[in-house]
């Protein structure tokens, strides 16, 4: 089988916890080796992983012409410069969300993906997740038999402990980490940048996970108080809502509802890095005053992310999380907070 050569620039937490694990323990690809601006902590993870290849940066990388693919976990704010530059190379490139601070600079990197041919994805791993996977089928292909029309929906996310315990025993040296320099929208006053990217940078997942399950939608208005946000959102006709916030909890405190004619689905999503355990799913259905709750697979969302990038680039496909469609969650994003700014 023909493997898939890899290369991962960031050995900052998430690149080594979670994504350089994850595609190195998969059969589908070559991890050639890791690219950071941080040379000396970039070599410690070589050798502590056994990887023959070290690139100092993302433009050295872009020019190694064994290279196919890039998993590019870096902060948010380099994700244009670098995408821009590895798609023009000719790699396929991963990661993570948010895609970027506004949405001309999303649709530029999606459409640097098209007239490139490459594959860019977004890593939404909510959407890898098993559990939410069983809960959109509900949603997009049974929801015109016995449970009716949706009629509604909600998503809410206070968060918590989004680590769940993960052992913190990643490389670190002495060096600055890298550092890029936000691209807001040109109309964001400059009070509210920190929120916008502080919004952007977590709340992107919920906008998505809505979108995931209902399709394309629009922002009617956004209210914030106290750190906490209340934004109505239409979807095709059917009215929805994200309310949003944080709290010091142990737990994760995330759940989305969706409502028909004749029943309901509740979801509650795990913490992140909680291993191998999916989301929590109900299903009611009114009729037959019956819950229905399924058994999905044991299997990580980051780890399953993973194999659909590669298994995307083995078939020459577009990922459930690709640039032209993350680029939508940057425009709500950027919806939401035209409503906050009209309404301040």
């Amino acid at each position: 089988m023909r493997k898939v050569k890899l290369a991962v620039l960031g050995c900052g937490f998430m690149g080594q916890a979670v994504h350089l694990p994850n595609f190195l323990s998969n059969s589908k690809c070559e991890v050639l080796g890791v690219c950071d601006v941080r040379k000396e902590l970039a070599a410690k993870v070589a050798q502590r992983l056994g990887l023959r290849r070290v690139w100092a940066d993302d433009e050295e990388l872009a020019q190694d012409p064994e290279v196919e693919a890039v998993a590019a976990i870096v902060q948010h704010a380099g994700h244009p410069a670098i995408v821009m530059r590895l798609l023009n190379a000719g790699k396929h490139v991963f990661i993570e969300k948010p895609m970027a601070d506004s949405v001309d600079d999303a649709r530029r990197m999606a459409a640097a993906a098209r007239e490139a041919a490459r594959i860019l994805m977004v890593a939404y791993m909510k959407r890898y997740d098993p559990g939410v996977q069983w809960a959109r089928h509900i949603v997009q292909q049974l929801s015109q038999g016995e449970l009716g029309q949706r009629t509604f929906a909600r998503v809410h996310c206070f968060g918590g402990d989004w680590s769940a315990g993960y052992p913190r025993t990643e490389l670190r040296t002495e060096e600055p980490a890298p550092r890029a320099e936000p691209r807001f929208p040109s109309w964001l006053p400059q009070d509210e940048k920190g929120n916008y990217s502080g919004f952007n940078n977590v709340y992107t997942h919920q906008l998505n996970l809505l979108r995931f399950l209902l399709g394309a939608g629009r922002v009617l208005d956004a209210h914030r108080q106290g750190g906490v946000h209340l934004v109505t959102l239409d979807f095709d006709g059917v009215l929805a809502s994200l309310e949003a916030g944080s709290m010091n909890s142990r737990l994760w405190e995330e759940e989305t509802l969706v409502c028909f004619q004749s029943g309901w689905l509740r979801m509650e999503t795990p913490p992140p890095l909680l291993r191998n355990v999916p989301a929590r799913v109900r299903l009611y259905v009114a009729g037959r005053q019956e819950i229905i709750q399924p058994r999905p697979e044991w299997r990580w969302a980051f780890e399953a992310e993973a194999d659909h990038f590669l298994d995307c680039i083995l078939a020459g496909q577009q990922p459930l999380s690709s640039g032209e469609d993350s680029a939508e969650d940057v425009e709500l994003v950027e919806q939401v907070f035209r409503c906050l700014v009209s309404n301040a």
